[in-house]
């Protein structure tokens, strides 16, 4: 019995319970926390000293007593409390003691809670506490712990932190940034050494930069609570304020958006403002129309302050409905074509719409609200005069972006802060006559308003481009052939342009001088090839601002240098009479190289309605401007000094919010959605990044309620009633139990990967037969990043969109040598449809294969113009 006990080692017995239930805890705020970086990475070496002065060394060994320990507490606090701002913040790591028993290196993690109303002295003394608890348990192999309750490839440590009078000193085995403390006979020097590359490269050496300064606060302050540090010196402070702050111009003269556009038909009057398919409009033509329009308007009740519904298509007649709308001093309120008819109606009813304009095809729409025709007759105008009540603090728009409340969010634009936007625009994108800029933008995005008001504003013109935006062919060939010089788009669809126009060696898109680019992070790498071959000749703008905020607040021009080089791409500085604020938790300024939230002030600052239950925790008076407001956006951003240049980079988002293809998205409005299907309990909706970049999809998790039941198609068909496509769920995962925290939180971590017997399909899966079959099936699948694909599965229902399309049609194109273009998939969208199309078909004789040829030409043609509508499925 005595030989049985002899190896069982107590101590060790202990420490495995102690890290079993203290990994626990730590690893569930580990990874909840968003900054846990990923890996250590390589490169070359980043290596920053600093000493702490003699005053501070005083005050401090006063304090500690000379103690290795204490003093290693010290400056963990001091560094994290810097580093994290005042974050509720889950670890930092404690070194290996020197008197350590065991033979190898081991890094012990430690929570360090920065909690703006602890005292530092009370942080202090929960640190040390910790340290020692952890020395005292250091007798087993924390990797193998680490690996059975931990099955993610995640790092717990961030950055090493060491004492040269308590750990070992030799060169770390892996790559992970290393702060080391050394005590020297006048104070300490404290080393940073860390690869060039990482990504909190910035934050780590402005932390090691004021260690000595919260040291100091830290030391002579031990009772004062960490919100009430100040993490940045007056100096600071204002030049933080001084790179937020836009340049401060005077307003126009012109008192409304009406006002300068009638001055520039007297300037202009035979320019052209409009270049479409149907033909070209001068400035005189277009705003004959828009004067007859708005006598229509006034003579069916419209006034000043009344709202008007668009059916939002890029057409002639939407532009000149949006202009007659603002004509009558009223607002335009653009309601995408696609989006479901019960989407639609509440749009209307929420922004308390009048009439409703459309096209005479849309009339026979189920909407709640008289619906007029917007058809016009170019040819037969009325000559009399309208006088304009626009003015500059009118309402010009009405757009609904996704919002936390689980229902779309009402937004308004004020005139004055479009022309601010429109002056911006043609004074730093070169706008004016000659410029002809292409609509590439949905009518219902924030993002359009600028290219429907400025280009109007200056004697530049408008291109409408006909036909389907993800088709980059036809896209291409408009460009040309239009001789666009200003092009504004999200960065996805822009990509597949410019790798369409390779194998001509970007000849369709030489007419370019300025590109902007935004609704979703700026990649430089898509660009690369074709930036190069540009050689500086078309300037490319990144642009980033919400909806609330009046579409762009900050803007860079990103330099050829920045794309060839693959750099991470700035956002830049705020436009002409913005102000730009990264804040911590307490809403006080971030230093250089630390991450913080966005706010947004000065000019543009959205109106909201007061039924809006967001408004009081998005909206805030400027504490750094006198009776100004700021919009709290949820963004993450960082200031970094590049080149004696500061630039603002964004970082992601606080919360769940996703942006697909410049789509907001909030995950809160999907979960609201299912959760009033009747036999829905508990829903939890999670972005899913399915195969190659880019295919991002969204995964509902349910528990039903019960003894009810319900299938995947019937969840798919109740979901599209309210969502539009880029929000439908392309699995649903059935819970029995919606897993949570010890605290009460869902546990993302603990929620199953989907399967494919997740995915929502409306039909029976089977496999495709036939070699085109297969073969396109196989395309599909790769496209897509799904494992498989049915024979009778619908392209958008497996997560396709528009892009998705082209990228589609031009593998086909490659591998199969058959003609087909993305709007044939959108005519076909299942594997067996496309088959029998593009399929050979040796038995139809020549006459019937044109016929047909015709019909489904004529086909595809009026699914451009549907623009994917549900008959399409």
């Amino acid at each position: 019995m005595t030989q049985e006990i002899r190896w069982f080692d107590k101590n060790a017995y202990e420490a495995k319970r102690y890290w079993e239930e203290r990994l626990s805890a730590i690893i569930e705020r580990a990874t909840s926390a968003a900054s846990v970086t990923q890996g250590s990475g390589t490169g070359p070496r980043l290596i920053k000293t600093i000493e702490i002065g003699k005053e501070t060394t005083r005050i401090v060994r006063n304090i500690t007593g000379g103690s290795p320990l204490l003093e290693y507490a010290f400056f963990i606090a001091a560094f994290y409390t810097g580093f994290r701002g005042t974050d509720v913040i889950t670890y930092s790591i404690a070194g290996i003691p020197s008197t350590s028993s065991r033979d190898s290196e081991q890094i012990l993690p430690t929570v360090v809670e920065i909690n703006p109303s602890i005292e530092a002295e009370q942080l202090l003394y929960n640190l040390l506490e910790q340290l020692r608890e952890a020395y005292n348990h250091q007798q087993v192999d924390l990797s193998r712990i680490i690996n059975d309750v931990w099955d993610r490839d995640q790092r717990l440590d961030e950055v090493v932190i060491r004492h040269t009078g308590l750990h070992r000193v030799e060169a770390m085995k892996e790559l992970q940034p290393v702060i080391t403390i050394e005590t020297i006979d006048e104070g300490y020097r404290v080393h940073l050494d860390c690869y060039v590359g990482h990504p909190d490269r910035f934050r780590m050496q402005s932390s090691l930069e004021l260690l000595s300064y919260i040291s100091t606060q830290f030391a002579e302050y031990p009772h004062i609570q960490l919100g009430e540090l100040h993490v940045a010196h007056d100096t600071e402070s204002l030049e933080l304020l001084r790179m937020g702050t836009g340049q401060m111009i005077a307003p126009t003269h012109h008192t409304s958006l009406v006002a300068r556009f009638e001055e520039q038909v007297r300037n202009t009057p035979d320019l052209i403002a409009i270049s479409s398919e149907q033909g070209d409009l001068t400035y005189r033509e277009f705003a004959e129309q828009v004067r007859y329009l708005a006598h229509i308007l006034l003579h069916q009740g419209i006034k000043e302050g009344d709202r008007v519904g668009i059916l939002a298509e890029r057409t002639v007649d939407t532009l000149v409905a949006i202009w007659a709308i603002g004509y009558v001093g009223a607002t335009y309120v653009p309601i995408e074509v696609e989006y479901p008819i019960e989407r639609q109606n509440y749009m209307l009813q929420r922004s308390g719409a009048k009439l409703v304009l459309a096209r005479e095809g849309e009339l026979s729409m189920n909407l709640d609200i008289p619906v007029s025709s917007v058809h016009l007759n170019q040819k037969v105008y009325l000559k009399s005069d309208i006088s304009s009540t626009q003015q500059s603090d009118s309402s010009c728009y009405v757009i609904f972006t996704s919002g936390t409340t689980g229902l779309p969010k009402l937004v308004k634009g004020r005139v004055g802060d479009v022309m601010n936007l429109c002056q911006w625009y043609i004074s730093a994108c070169g706008l004016g006559v000659g410029s002809r800029v292409m609509l590439a933008i949905p009518m219902g995005f924030d993002a359009s308003v600028k290219n429907i008001f400025a280009p109007l504003l200056c004697g530049a013109t408008i291109v409408l481009p006909g036909g389907f935006l993800a088709e980059a062919g036809a896209m291409l060939d408009q460009i040309a052939h239009y001789r666009v010089t200003h092009l504004n788009c999200v960065p996805a669809l822009f990509y597949s342009w410019v790798n369409a126009d390779e194998d001509n060696r970007y000849s369709r898109l030489t007419s370019l001088s300025t590109v902007i680019l935004g609704g979703e992070k700026l990649r430089p790498e898509p660009l690369a090839e074709w930036a190069k071959q540009t050689n500086g000749h078309c300037r490319i703008f990144n642009v980033y601002g919400p909806t609330e905020c009046t579409s762009v607040s900050v803007a860079c021009e990103v330099s050829l240098e920045d794309i060839s080089s693959l750099r991470e791409v700035p956002i830049g500085r705020p436009i002409d009479n913005k102000r730009i604020y990264v804040l911590d938790e307490q809403r006080r300024l971030c230093r250089t190289g630390f991450p913080g939230e966005i706010y947004i002030g000065g000019t543009g600052i959205a109106e909201y309605d007061a039924v809006d239950s967001e408004q009081s925790t998005t909206l805030f008076p400027d504490p750094f401007s006198k009776g100004g407001w700021m919009y709290k956006t949820g963004d993450l951003a960082v200031w970094r000094k590049d080149s004696s240049k500061e630039h603002l980079y964004f970082l992601g988002r606080k919360d769940r919010q996703w942006k697909i293809n410049g789509h907001r998205i909030n995950p809160e409005e999907i979960e609201a959605c299912i959760r009033r299907h009747p036999a829905v309990r508990l829903c939890v909706a999670v972005q899913l990044k399915e195969g190659r970049e880019g295919n991002e999809k969204w995964v509902v998790y349910l528990q039903l309620k019960p003894g009810l039941h319900m299938n995947r198609a019937e969840l798919r068909e109740f979901a599209a009633k309210w969502l539009p496509a880029p929000m439908i769920p392309a699995f649903a995962v059935l819970c029995k139990e919606i897993p949570l925290t010890v605290h009460g939180k869902i546990d993302m971590r603990a929620l199953p990967q989907p399967s494919e017997g997740d995915r929502i399909t409306l039909h029976p899966f089977r496999l495709p037969q036939s070699d085109m079959e297969k073969s396109i099936a196989g395309i599909w699948t790769d496209v897509l990043g799904v494992e498989k694909v049915g024979l009778d599965d619908h392209f958008f229902e497996l997560g396709g969109h528009s892009l998705h399309l082209v990228q589609a049609a031009l593998a086909i194109r490659k591998q199969l040598d058959v003609h087909i273009e993305a709007a044939d998939i959108l005519a076909y969208p299942t594997v067996r449809r496309l088959s029998n199309y593009v399929g050979p078909s040796e038995e139809k004789d020549q006459s019937k294969a044109e016929l047909e040829a015709a019909t489904r030409a004529a086909n595809r043609k009026k699914l451009w113009e549907q623009r994917r509508r549900k008959e399409t499925k």
